[in-house]
């Protein structure tokens, strides 16, 4: 969810618009799509496992099984959260980490993803 509300600002950040304009259409444009991504999560888990993890027919304007119209405002909320309260300190924080640091971490993530693809019993 995080990755596709990055690639939406990354996206609405390039047109040529007032930042409120932005805030809107962010907010618009991940409610929509985080929305869809629920509830094709939700169908593709009932359909896989057979299972319903959760239902939203019990809230108030429901769309569907698996989404509502609260949680679109609820998405469309933490997207404008993340993108303009988290993510300045998150990138503040990143950029102080040492690039060797980085790809020694990487190295070993990537040994162990080789390692369990090649030895998984």
């Amino acid at each position: 969810g995080v990755i596709v509300i990055l690639l939406l600002h990354k996206c609405i950040d390039k047109c040529k618009i007032s930042r409120f304009s932005k805030i809107v259409t962010l907010f618009v444009c991940s409610a929509i799509t985080l929305c869809t991504i629920e509830s094709l999560g939700g169908y593709l888990i009932k359909w896989i496992f057979n299972t319903e993890i959760w239902n939203t027919q019990d809230h108030l304007f429901n769309i569907g099984r698996y989404t509502s119209l609260i949680m679109a405002f609820i998405w469309g909320t933490s997207s404008i959260i993340v993108i303009y309260l988290l993510k300045p300190y998150v990138d503040k924080l990143v950029y102080k980490i040492p690039r060797i640091f980085s790809l020694v971490l990487i190295s070993i993530f990537i040994i162990d993803l080789i390692a369990t693809l090649l030895f998984k019993a």
